[in-house]
This record gives C-alpha cells, structure tokens and sequence, in this order.
C-alpha cells in the first residue's frame, strides 16, 4: 500500500494539501497554512484583501460554498472601508461569475 504520510512539521502545506483539509475539517492543516502563507504577505490591507480571496477560491474549489461566500464578503467588506473601489469590484465580479449570489 502505498499511503502518504501527512506533511511534517517542517514542510510546508500545498494547497492541495489545504483543500483536502477544507474537506474534512482538518483544523491544524488549516491553521498551518494559514500561518505559513500570512508570513509570505506583504504587510498592506491590500495584500490581505487578496490573501482573504485566495482562501474563499480555495474554499470553492473544496467545495465548501458557505465558508467562500463568507470569506468573499469579508474582503468586500475590507475593501469597501479601504475604499478601494478597484478591488471592490473585481471581489464583486468574481462573486458574480462564480454565482454566489443565487
């Protein structure tokens, strides 16, 4: 049987890794790739807007509907009091074409 081991400590969570963990509710997989990708942000609310998106994709692609649509309005709702009216909109398209508002 050839059965991977889950990642070690030191190596760091793919995000195929991720959204298995999504899947099955694995917290600490989770919480370790979120750890691991925050220390590779650039320190704006831009960066983190975007971080916020990245994590509702990967979401989506889990399959986990709820919990995108979720994180999408959060970094809406961050780029709104930002006024960032460029990231708004391209939050509000992706939205959009990935029908999360039916």
């Amino acid at each position: 049987m050839n059965k991977e081991l889950p990642p070690s400590n030191k190596e760091e969570v793919s995000e195929q890794e991720m959204i298995e963990a999504i899947q099955s509710g694995d917290r600490a997989v989770i919480q370790k790739w979120t750890k691991q990708e925050e220390r590779k942000l650039a320190k704006t609310s831009e960066a983190e807007i975007e971080f916020t998106c990245r994590l509702a994709r990967l979401c989506l692609v889990a399959g986990d509907i709820d919990q995108a649509w979720e994180l999408f309005n959060m970094a809406q709702y961050q780029a709104l009091q930002e006024q960032n009216q460029l990231l708004y909109a391209a939050i509000m398209a992706e939205m959009d074409r990935v029908d999360l508002f039916s």
